[in-house]
């Protein structure tokens, strides 16, 4: 899979994996953080699981529930696309604003405290 073809939607599901404890999480609590429905999360993840990028696991404190976990190599798909999610951001955003700009950018992110999430862009 190319990075740069990976959907939006596949990419923020595996970024809310990724940022999960163990790199797991359970699929409604994904699909609430998403503000997705359950079935559009279910489609999601099962290209994801076509690919090999994500297995589904019974969740290990309720076994009612499935977590959606990331394999090898969706870790590997996650950091390109990382990379390239950064890249197009620095180049459409932060590369069209002015250092007085970006100083206050980072001033109101850091009051609504956002300064530890997007500091990595």
């Amino acid at each position: 899979m190319e990075a740069e073809r990976m959907p939006t939607s596949s990419f923020e599901v595996l970024l809310t994996i990724a940022e999960a404890p163990e790199g797991r999480m359970r699929m409604k609590d994904i699909a609430a953080h998403l503000l997705i429905s359950r079935s559009g999360l279910t489609r999601i993840v099962d290209e994801l699981q076509r690919q090999g990028l994500v297995e589904r696991q019974k969740c290990p404190d309720d076994a009612r529930g499935l977590d959606a976990v990331l394999t090898p190599a969706g870790r590997k798909a996650y950091r390109r696309a990382l990379k390239v999610h950064r890249s197009s951001l620095r180049q459409e955003f932060f590369g069209k604003l002015s250092e007085e700009q970006l100083t206050q950018l980072s001033e109101i992110w850091d009051t609504v405290g956002l300064a530890k999430t997007v500091g990595n862009c």
